[in-house]
């Protein structure tokens, strides 16, 4: 039976975990009794996510072959919010999108998220030097420096009301009232308007204002099966009473973050660093 001796970094760089395993073992195997069930980890291999029920010996190289490259994600409790980046630091760029009807709570979600803020009764006011409404927040996650670059969609008039959305984009986050029965239905136009030229993003579904429960016009269950529908993550929150919006944000920045990653060329493996024998070895960074 082959044995595959598998070294398992950090998304920083650092050991995280080594293991032996025999290529009948499954890829939840590898992490098993090192992370925290809490948390959520995924691990990359060959510009792909690797499915956790996957054997080892269908996911890596055969017997005899020089090794794999990997990489580890996990996703921490919470981001980490700092002022600036240090110097040495290559930080990565990570450009979420906020699409929906105007009046639902888009710009409202950032502001609350960059800055704790929120205004009652009014729009607030975003940066606005282009086009489109922009904030900036400089996160750590991992040791990792992330900027993440929020774009507040907005609606243009073109015989019927068209959402245009960014290029290079890594990540959507529509946004609907639960208030407001028509933001729901117009979900659809949205979804297609993000789809990018047919390659897979993330993308999730925010029902706002929690906080108005009383005047509810969506149900928990609809939103949550028209979401399971599309092949989507459904949340729930309030902007006004910051219930669910760091939840949204950290899940969406990890879920990008991993596609970034699985989209870049393995790192190679370091020769001066030792490695376990055995019949395959195999890296994970």
């Amino acid at each position: 039976m082959s044995m595959y001796s598998i070294r398992v970094f950090s998304f920083s760089g650092d050991i995280y975990h080594e293991v032996i395993l025999p290529g009948s073992a499954h890829v939840r195997e590898i992490l098993s009794g090192t992370v925290d069930a809490g948390l959520r980890r995924q691990l990359v291999y060959d510009g792909r996510v690797l499915p956790d029920h996957a054997e080892l010996s269908q996911v890596f190289p055969v017997a005899g072959t020089s090794g794999a490259d990997l990489q580890l994600l996990i996703q921490k409790r919470r981001l980490e919010r700092v002022k600036r980046f240090t110097d040495n630091m290559n930080a990565r760029t990570l450009q979420i999108s906020l699409g929906g009807q105007t009046g639902v709570g888009k710009t409202s979600l950032v502001r609350r998220y960059c800055f704790n803020e929120f205004e009652e009764g009014t729009r607030p006011t975003m940066l606005s030097v282009i086009p489109k409404d922009f904030e900036i927040q400089r996160v750590l996650s991992d040791g990792t420096g992330i900027k993440l670059l929020f774009w507040d969609e907005q609606l243009f008039y073109r015989a019927h009301y068209v959402p245009r959305f960014r290029h290079g984009l890594h990540a959507v986050i529509l946004v609907f009232d639960i208030t407001n029965r028509q933001s729901f239905e117009s979900l659809h136009q949205w979804i297609q308007a993000a789809a990018w030229e047919g390659k897979t993003r993330t993308m999730v579904l925010m029902g706002n204002k929690t906080d108005l429960d009383a005047h509810r016009k969506v149900t928990y269950q609809e939103a949550q099966a028209f979401a399971q529908s599309e092949g989507l993550v459904y949340f729930e929150g309030s902007a006004k009473q910051n219930v669910g919006v760091e939840e949204l944000v950290h899940h969406v920045a990890f879920e990008a973050l991993a596609r970034l990653v699985a989209d870049e060329p393995p790192v190679p493996p370091d020769d001066n660093l030792e490695v376990k024998t055995s019949t395959t070895s195999c890296q994970v960074l």
